[in-house]
């Protein structure tokens, strides 16, 4: 979800699944359900299974018409 400040949002306060396509490291690429502006900054969390593998914030760095974005970490803590 979208924060401010660089500081990532409680997991009650997650509300989105958005599908990962590529993961690098300085940031990831998801399809999301709802539109996002560039330098707008998301809470994510990276789970695989059940098992979150790192969270943290990023900031939108690119987006397609098709609800594509390109994130560059802001913040990551592993797990």
């Amino acid at each position: 979800m979208v924060t401010k400040g660089e500081e990532p949002l409680t997991m009650d306060k997650h509300q989105l699944e958005g599908k990962i396509i590529d993961v690098s490291e300085s940031g990831f690429r998801f399809k999301s359900p709802m539109p996002l502006n560039e330098k707008d900054q998301i809470s994510f969390e990276i789970v695989s299974d059940t098992k979150t593998i790192f969270s943290g914030v990023a900031e939108i760095v690119h987006c397609n018409n098709d609800l594509v974005f390109g994130t560059a970490y802001l913040k990551i803590k592993e797990h």
